[in-house]
């Protein structure tokens, strides 16, 4: 049934889904009503969406990068696809989980940077206290923050 001005019907185009909505104009000729509608869907196809880029997923993934470093391709894109209907090619999960491991140690770096004041305030707060900081050997190149 072809659409007419003043009445809309959608179908899904899944093999054998039952989804189907029927709509129509109101008085006002600028408000459609859905009439009917059978809101079961089953079937379903993954996206491809241009916004699930890397850094996308990196944020989507995060808290289960930062659980799971290792978390392998496979389960990363299974993942996407049950929690977002997105299709993902193994580059960009890549480019995501090594996005996701970098802000993340990048959020370590900085909260190891806060240990000398929190050791300033347990002397302050308890004088006395004996407070030692065990230290990497570092190269002579290397640039940054000490690692503990």
């Amino acid at each position: 049934m072809p659409n007419e001005p003043h009445r809309i019907t959608s179908t899904s185009m899944g093999d054998g889904c039952k989804w189907r909505m029927h709509s129509s104009v109101l008085s006002d000729e600028k408000t459609f009503m859905v009439e009917t509608m059978n809101p079961l869907h089953t079937c379903s196809r993954l996206l491809n969406i241009r916004v699930a880029n890397s850094t996308w997923i990196a944020n989507q993934l995060d808290d289960l990068l930062k659980a799971y470093p290792n978390m392998s391709y496979e389960i990363m894109q299974e993942t996407l696809a049950k929690l977002y209907n997105v299709n993902t090619h193994p580059k960009q999960l890549y480019r995501a989980r090594k996005k996701a491991l970098e802000k993340n140690e990048e959020k370590h770096s900085k909260a190891y940077s806060y240990l000398y004041n929190y050791a300033n305030l347990i002397k302050e707060t308890n004088p006395g206290s004996i407070i030692k900081f065990g230290f990497e050997t570092m190269q002579e190149d290397y640039v940054g923050p000490p690692k503990f």
